[in-house]
């Protein structure tokens, strides 16, 4: 299933914890019979489903062009300075040249480069017609002292607005019965939003659901488009088998409390396969808090 995201609004980065807080919180809400016996089954690293981060597309005509995460694998050597620039400068790249990349390696993508350009961190077939951009954005905020009624201590919400891009997310089901389930989260999410300052307007979309799985995760090694905390007995088995790069994040509770800090392989990442579908687990973070840390493998060889 993918689910593309069409934003109305300045929009938060929606990497694969958020989005996974956001359907469990909803869950929550609006089937609660159900809520616990899901909870319950994440922990014990038996998901129902996965899903990934959310990464861009551009809608070119009829055809939605998607894009997904700069691979990290063992680098090549490029002679030519002009490529290794436009390599390095890259953080999402066209699914076509996503797929020729974990298949065929970075020497292959050198070799056709020439038909390639690099725009705001984008790299994509010269001959994509649609004009876009996506930017920084922020809001001006301030808090109201209640004994005077006076406005003070003014801040920024900070977030993404898109011109001519919108945003998707896919989700891979690993038992029968969920589909619906999503379903309905998302018509609630609509009128609710993703992230924080709802209330202000951010994070309101559009959406479209499609059946569709582009990418198998078959493969001797995986990439993994969600962030991925390892269990333990998974790194001891991959040994050194790994190109990633490692990310942390620390959030606070509704009331304020600091959480504990969690560490992941960022998205992009990629692994030794060990013959299983699910690799990662939940963390907790802080009382009833947990952190979503299932990998999303795309196997390479097996796109």
């Amino acid at each position: 299933m993918i689910i593309y995201l069409k934003p109305r609004s300045l929009f938060p980065t929606l990497h694969s914890d958020t989005i996974f807080g956001a359907l469990i919180y909803t869950i929550k809400e609006i089937y609660p019979e159900i809520f616990q016996e899901l909870l319950e089954k994440f922990k014990d690293s038996n998901p129902p489903f996965l899903v990934s981060s959310a990464y861009p597309y551009i809608q070119e005509e009829d055809e939605r062009i998607r894009f997904f995460p700069k691979p990290l694998l063992e680098p090549g050597k490029f002679d030519d300075m002009e490529t290794s620039k436009k390599i390095r400068k890259s953080r999402y790249i066209e699914e076509s040249i996503f797929n020729s990349w974990i298949n065929e390696g970075e020497k292959e993508i050198d070799q056709r480069m020439d038909d390639y350009l690099l725009r705001d961190g984008l790299l994509y077939h010269k001959n994509l017609k649609s004009d876009f951009n996506f930017f920084a954005g922020t809001i001006p905020r301030n808090t109201i002292n209640r004994i005077t009624n006076a406005s003070e201590n003014i801040f920024y919400s900070s977030g993404v607005a898109m011109k001519g891009l919108g945003l998707f997310f896919m989700v891979r089901f690993l038992e029968d019965g969920y589909d619906n389930i999503l379903e309905g989260c998302m018509r609630f999410l609509k009128d609710r939003g993703f992230g924080g300052d709802i209330s202000i307007g951010k994070g309101h979309f559009d959406y479209d659901i499609r059946d569709e799985n582009p990418l198998s995760g078959e493969g001797e090694r995986f990439i993994t488009l969600s962030r991925y905390i390892p269990q333990v007995e998974e790194l001891k088995s991959m040994g050194d088998d790994l190109w990633y790069e490692l990310g942390s994040k620390r959030g606070r509770s509704s009331t304020g409390a600091l959480r504990r800090e969690i560490r992941f392989f960022r998205e992009g990442s990629s692994f030794k396969s060990l013959d299983k579908s699910v690799y990662g687990c939940l963390v907790d973070s802080g009382e009833d808090a947990v952190e979503y840390g299932m990998a999303y493998p795309v196997g390479i060889g097996g796109v």
